[in-house]
């Protein structure tokens, strides 16, 4: 049975080269080898509301600051993107590339000040709880 996770960090994951903070995805857990760890460590974390989906490429966000977040970073309209309009197929320009660099690590600054990775979670940690040494 699917359901609908949202990313708590950027990350690549399976079909997705990247996800963006609040990017909502559905998934089958246990399809992906490392579904229930990154579940466990809350870089997944289950949709409780309806998602909100981006008008252009047609993603799912958690909410519309997500979504806004998204579309400035992917979507935002630059002069760059105005004079590649006539030559959609032209390669990705080296400013291009950096805004979008700049975008995953500003939104990877946003989510280690705001959304705590659940690192009491680790297997090894759990097993340290419990009285067991981790295993290696």
């Amino acid at each position: 049975m699917k359901k609908s996770f949202w990313a708590a960090r950027p990350f690549g994951y399976g079909e997705y080269p990247m996800l963006d903070v609040g990017q909502v995805i559905e998934i089958e857990v246990g399809q992906q080898r490392n579904d229930e760890k990154l579940i466990r460590l809350g870089l997944l974390r289950e949709v409780s509301d309806k998602p909100v989906q981006c008008g252009k490429c047609g993603l799912l966000f958690l909410d519309m600051g997500h979504l806004d977040r998204h579309g400035r970073n992917h979507h935002a309209m630059t002069a760059i993107e105005s004079g590649r309009r006539e030559d959609p197929e032209a390669d990705v320009t080296t400013a291009e590339q950096l805004g979008r660099l700049r975008a995953l690590e500003a939104a990877d600054e946003f989510a280690e000040k705001n959304i705590p990775i659940n690192l009491e979670k680790t297997k090894a940690s759990l097993e340290a709880s419990r009285g067991r040494r981790a295993s290696r």
